[in-house]
């Protein structure tokens, strides 16, 4: 059986022991929730360096269509610019012809106006009443009018091709300004597009720096757990051997105990017993003691 000091000593190793291992599991907790906090921020970041290669792949698809688009309006828009030119060529050409033309005629007269009057005449002869002489007049002017509107012919002719030529030059020129105002419009969303693409693969660089901080603090904190984890073992043994070696000697103390309230009972019970036999009256608590006698005799035998 262990001495007091001894007792005690096992006692104050013990309660020593159970604050350390307390300290220790503390300590344990301690490192595996920051281990999980920066695995968890490891995650986070790696979900969104994917969200963003994702969107960066998005960006850059839309970005190179934008960019077909702009290549084949510009073919578009050249293939209108090219033909206005050339028309704008022929355009020259027949105001020169119609300068050339003019000037063979000796006359500043427009052949339009001369038209004009040839129609104004011809109807005031249908619609109006008139003497024979005015109307014959009016004949002989319609002839010259006609005979001089002749040659104007090749002049009216080459009007036509212009006016013609005219419409179809502003036509093409409204579609090619259009195309142009397309290509401008998609070049801006193509532009757009390669920002975004730019601006996330920047971000994808930073946070995969991130990440590899995040996993080196893991790491780091993982080893840390594990090395405190394997402290915590080695303690274990020794906090069950004091535990056993108090428990024994607890055991001891009750043991020995037990067996002293016994002796005392049974010293009672044999006065009680004298007492009986001298023919003294027994008092209740005599009787009880009498009972308890019995009843531990027969835990003794068991």
């Amino acid at each position: 059986m262990l001495s007091d000091a001894e007792k005690n000593n096992l006692s104050r190793k013990l309660e020593e022991s159970k604050r350390e291992i307390s300290k220790f599991r503390d300590e344990l907790n301690n490192l595996n929730e920051q281990k999980e906090s920066w695995f968890r921020k490891k995650v986070e970041t790696s979900k969104k360096i994917v969200d963003l290669i994702r969107h960066s792949k998005t960006s850059k698809d839309k970005r190179n269509e934008f960019t077909k688009q702009v290549h084949e309006l510009k073919q578009e828009r050249s293939k209108f610019t090219e033909a206005v030119k050339g028309k704008i060529s022929e355009l020259k050409v027949l105001n020169s012809q119609r300068t050339e033309l003019i000037s063979k005629l000796k006359t500043k007269e427009d052949p339009r106006e001369i038209k004009s009057q040839i129609k104004k005449m011809e109807y005031k002869i249908e619609t109006e009443p008139m003497s024979f002489d005015k109307e014959r007049e009016l004949m002989k002017k319609i002839k010259e009018l006609k005979k001089k509107f002749e040659g104007f012919s090749e002049i009216m002719k080459v009007e036509d091709k212009i006016r013609k030529l005219s419409k179809t030059i502003d036509d093409e020129k409204r579609v090619e300004r259009e195309v142009h105002n397309k290509v401008q419009v998609v070049a801006k969303e193509g532009q757009a597009r390669h920002e975004e693409m730019v601006g996330s693969s920047s971000t994808i660089d930073e946070l995969k720096k991130e990440e590899k901080e995040h996993e080196a603090k893991f790491l780091e904190f993982r080893k840390l757990f594990a090395e405190k984890n394997e402290e915590l073992k080695q303690k274990l043994p020794m906090l069950r051997d004091l535990g056993e070696k108090l428990g024994e000697h607890i055991g001891e103390l009750k043991e020995e105990r037990k067996k002293k309230q016994r002796s005392d009972i049974d010293s009672r019970v044999k006065e009680v017993q004298e007492k009986m036999k001298s023919g003294k009256k027994l008092t209740t608590e005599d009787i009880m003691l009498l009972q308890h006698g019995q009843e531990g005799d027969e835990e003794d035998e068991e």
